[in-house]
């Protein structure tokens, strides 16, 4: 597996306090763009050229084989960012861990400094792990089943099959309300990683 330097992914605080504890090993992000289903021929479309080829079968497993681009492959290495606070003193502060003081959170009216800012935002000097991507694969999102709702991260108090199914629709519905809601059963690119820590 040839290894690529390939930018940085962003994770939201929650996941991080997975990542970090070793529970989350897989992260779901939307296909972009969404392919469309064909009635006539019965198959999913892209309408955007394709470099990588990577198959992929419906939930129905009757359509043919159909091609989609990633954003990440199996080999690159991604840096995280994440939310985090930068204080006066230059030293980078992350929620996902540190403790953080109170007053912290009702900053920056231009700026005041510090509050929260979003992982977008974080430089890469100012990260501190990065990602190793495994495998990749397409598919429906309602398509996830009771293990991998467990390689998302799901704490430990959801042990049943509904609690961990409800706990991912409200994790996801809290992130894509308007890009694509568990409702819309979006497909999605399923990424396995490695997750590590800088040295």
């Amino acid at each position: 597996m040839k290894t690529r330097l390939a930018g940085p992914i962003q994770f939201d605080a929650e996941s991080m306090r997975a990542n970090l504890a070793g529970l989350k090993t897989e992260t779901r992000r939307l296909l972009n763009p969404q392919p469309l289903y064909d009635e006539p021929t019965q198959t999913w479309r892209v309408n955007r050229p394709t470099r990588l080829y990577v198959d992929v079968f419906d939930s129905e497993l009757r359509c043919q084989p159909w091609l989609f681009y990633p954003v990440h492959r199996p080999g690159d290495v991604c840096w995280v960012q994440e939310p985090h606070y930068l204080a006066d003193n230059g030293l980078v502060y992350y929620p996902a861990s540190d403790d953080i003081p109170p007053s912290w959170k009702h900053k920056d009216m231009r700026t005041g400094r510090p509050s929260l800012r979003p992982a977008r935002f974080m430089r890469r000097e100012w990260h501190r792990a990065r990602v190793t991507f495994l495998s990749v694969r397409a598919e429906r999102l309602l398509e996830i089943r009771y293990k991998a709702i467990h390689f998302e991260g799901a704490p430990a108090q959801y042990e049943s099959v509904i609690g961990m199914r409800s706990w991912f629709q409200t994790r996801w519905n809290g992130l894509h309300t308007k890009d694509g809601p568990w409702e819309s059963n979006p497909w999605v690119v399923v990424y396995q990683y490695r997750f590590e820590l800088n040295r």
